[in-house]
């Protein structure tokens, strides 16, 4: 019985291998496309308290699960979770510029920054500028929304996040994932 889940799971495995460079595990449970026209992008941040530093992930799809880019970047100098996660959307944001995106649906594991930039008015949060700075870019993409996923759904931008090769230059990997993540979403899910 164990010979045969291994096997099961070896050849899972090698199908969402191939399909990093056709469709993300689509058809799999948790992962929904975006409408017809729109690009997905998941965001995730990882921050430590110890380095006041942190790594983003970001992870762009099309309506097919085709991966059109993925990203990371490491910052310095921040003063909470919350604050990298915030971050991550920016970042998200902006490489959707880069890669001259119109429509998109913007997808992060943190409903406090969901909730936060979609008030969009002024408030007294020490975090008011950085919010500012993410709907600046986000009225450029007409239709664009931010939606809270669970943490599961958003174990690839995760991953992307957690890479050693995380640096504090930008760097982005155009239709493709970095070759040290690997899609296991469709095994864990």
């Amino acid at each position: 019985m164990l010979v045969f889940a291994v096997s099961s799971m070896k050849d899972e495995f090698f199908t969402v291998l191939g399909s990093q460079q056709t469709g993300l595990w689509s058809g799999a449970g948790g992962w929904n496309p975006p409408p017809h026209g729109y690009h997905k992008i998941n965001v995730d941040a990882v921050y430590s308290a110890i380095t006041q530093e942190a790594s983003l992930g970001v992870v762009v799809c099309d309506a097919a699960g085709v991966v059109s880019a993925s990203a990371a970047l490491r910052i310095r100098g921040l003063e909470s979770s919350f604050q990298a996660e915030l971050h991550s959307i920016l970042f998200g944001l902006q490489c959707a510029q880069d890669l001259s995106l119109m429509y998109i649906r913007l997808e992060i594991d943190c409903l406090l920054a969901v909730n936060e930039v979609r008030k969009g008015a002024y408030s007294f949060s020490e975090w008011f500028g950085l919010v500012q700075d993410i709907l600046d870019i986000a009225r450029l993409f007409p239709g664009s929304d931010f939606l809270h996923v669970k943490c599961g759904f958003n174990r690839l931008a995760d991953s992307i996040a957690k890479c050693d090769s995380v640096d504090f230059v930008s760097t982005i990997w155009r239709n493709s994932l970095p070759s040290n993540v690997c899609n296991l979403d469709v095994i864990t899910m």
